[in-house]
């Protein structure tokens, strides 16, 4: 989604309506921050769902030296790789993160 994707949902919605996000098991949950900052998106390979596609770039360069990686390895999991270069997002983190 974009800005501008967003922008368009939200032109008819109402002032006062409460934005939510997906929870971390289930249901929804509010939005406690939204902000401006620089990521960097992954392609971890294999079954790691659970983590999120984007990383700040110093976390990024952490999963590729092995710094922050180690128990992917171990999972069985593949080597992280780069993909593109870092972008600039709004993201909306949800409360009790």
């Amino acid at each position: 989604m974009t800005v501008d994707e967003l922008r368009a949902l939200l032109a008819g919605l109402p002032g006062q309506m409460p934005v939510l996000v997906s929870g971390y098991e289930g249901g929804f949950a509010a939005v406690a921050h939204a902000g401006v900052a620089e990521v960097q998106e992954l392609d971890r390979g294999g079954d790691v769902d659970y983590l999120g596609r984007f990383v700040t770039p110093e976390q990024a360069t952490e999963e590729i030296d092995g710094r922050g990686a180690d128990w992917l390895y171990m999972a069985g999991g593949e080597p992280t790789k780069l993909v593109g270069n870092p972008i600039t997002a709004l993201v909306l983190s949800r409360e009790g993160r």
